[in-house]
């Protein structure tokens, strides 16, 4: 599947020299995409196999989750594809890049190798620091796009000496070798994990995503919120449960310590929030934590409810997204929490869609997000980190805040003089309409995830 996204995606950079039509580009992309899931899908079973080498490692694990990566950046095309003009991103090169990035994030989830794992991941990041920076006339996209790749390329660092302590001590680069404790080792584990965390947005390495989810247009900060997690989240299931077994207990006290810290100021930190984009940067920052906070006790029920939660995450946070997207006011894009003023009558489908959506990240019963938390804190309860859960669910509670304050004004304030107009885009719509359908179903079902996830991937 990665050959065929690779040959997909040369093929439609070079036809974007010739193809005058932006729109055709993209449903080049898509149906290379689309392709990369039929190849997935008819691909033989080897189930338990190594290719290339040893490089990849192949299970219905990493399969599934491929599938899943590559369905949201479908998702993403499709949403993103009417409102890439008004934001600036006119150039046949956006999708195509993300096309590249995509291939870096699979074979980061096949990884079995240290070097393997590093050169997915600067695929995929190389690819997203151009994404950022693709409006180049806006200060504010350049400024993100220069703190993303300077502090991207110290976590870069970071992963490579780690990478070279755990080679010192072991003599292989390879993920499952004969790993016994050797303090060399929990040292390059540590590097390696720092690296991951600024990846997944994480405190202390937090700092570039407030700044580059401002500072990016909204396609591209819809791309980032939603796609690259799940290579990173699978790539460090397969660390947690592969080389960095041995050092459970080491690995489970960093993931806490960060866990909790991202909680804590993802919630705090958003209260004081007027840019929207901020705003679901500091969200992410929160979501992601108590993400984390389950992966930390490095068991199959901790690793269900973290996969469970970033999916969920995910559909909900691809709703706002989809809204935001398709709305504005005299043809800009809106940027600060009270442009949202006067959302229920102007456009009420979208500002209805939204608060569910939000009312589910706050985690409030019975939606779907509500029982996604509950698996999380059930999971590190179980763990025996009962007081880390009470302290998440406090911190949950103080989150809920920010979420209700944009419910608060996309229904209660004052409308502005020039209403917010929809951008009718049948894509987007029929996005919004399925993860809509899945909100509820989720609603009514909310064992269906979990369920799902113990049938498909029982070599986990």
């Amino acid at each position: 599947p990665e050959i065929v996204l690779a040959i997909g995606g040369m093929v439609a950079l070079i036809s974007g020299l010739f193809v005058a039509d932006m729109r055709k580009i993209f449903f080049m992309c898509a149906v290379v995409i689309m392709l990369g899931m039929v190849a997935l899908i008819t691909q033989p079973d080897v189930s338990g196999q190594y290719i290339f080498g040893g490089q990849l490692a192949i299970s219905l694990f990493t399969q599934g989750m491929k599938l899943v990566l590559l369905a949201i950046t479908i998702m993403v095309l499709a949403m993103t594809s009417r409102a890439v003009p008004m934001h600036s991103l006119g150039r046949f090169e956006w999708p195509v890049l993300m096309v590249f990035s995509t291939i870096g994030m699979m074979i980061m989830i096949s990884a079995s190798s240290w070097l393997t794992f590093y050169l997915g991941l600067e695929l995929q990041s190389l690819a997203i620091y151009v994404l950022v920076a693709f409006a180049r006339d806006n200060p504010k996209a350049s400024e993100g796009a220069a703190k993303y790749f300077i502090l991207g390329a110290l976590a870069s660092g970071f992963i490579l000496f780690g990478i070279s302590y755990m080679y010192g001590a072991t003599g292989t680069l390879n993920y499952f070798g004969e790993i016994e404790y050797n303090a060399g080792y929990a040292i390059g584990m540590a590097f390696v994990l720092a690296g991951v965390a600024f990846k997944l947005s994480l405190v202390p390495f937090h700092m570039w995503t407030p700044d580059v989810y401002e500072g990016a247009p909204l396609p591209v900060t819809s791309y980032l919120a939603l796609v690259p997690k799940i290579a990173i989240l699978v790539a460090l299931v397969n660390m947690l449960t592969g080389p960095f077994l041995p050092f459970k207990e080491q690995s489970g006290i960093i993931l806490i310590s960060i866990g909790l810290a991202s909680v804590t100021l993802g919630s705090f930190a958003g209260l004081a929030q007027t840019s929207l984009k901020r705003l679901l940067a500091y969200s992410t920052i929160g979501n992601i934590g108590t993400l984390v906070l389950a992966l930390s006790v490095i068991t199959f029920g901790g690793i269900m409810a973290a996969i469970n939660y970033l999916f969920i995450y995910i559909i909900l946070s691809g709703v706002i997204f989809a809204a935001l997207l398709g709305i504005h006011r005299n043809g800009k894009p809106i940027h600060q929490i009270s442009e949202l003023a006067g959302l229920s009558k102007d456009q009420p489908v979208l500002a209805w869609a939204m608060a569910a959506a939000l009312f589910g990240l706050a985690g409030i019963p019975p939606l779907a997000g509500f029982f996604a938390k509950f698996e999380v804190f059930r999971a590190v309860i179980a763990g025996g980190h009962t007081w880390i859960a009470v302290v998440a669910i406090a911190m949950t509670v103080v989150s809920a805040a920010y979420y209700v304050r944009i419910i608060k004004v996309m229904f209660f304030d004052d409308a502005l003089l020039d209403p917010i107009k929809h951008d009718h885009c049948i894509a987007r719509r029929a996005v919004l309409i399925v993860l809509s359908i899945v909100i509820v179903m989720l609603t009514f079902m909310p064992d269906m995830g979990l369920t799902y996830l113990r049938l498909l991937f029982p070599d986990l």
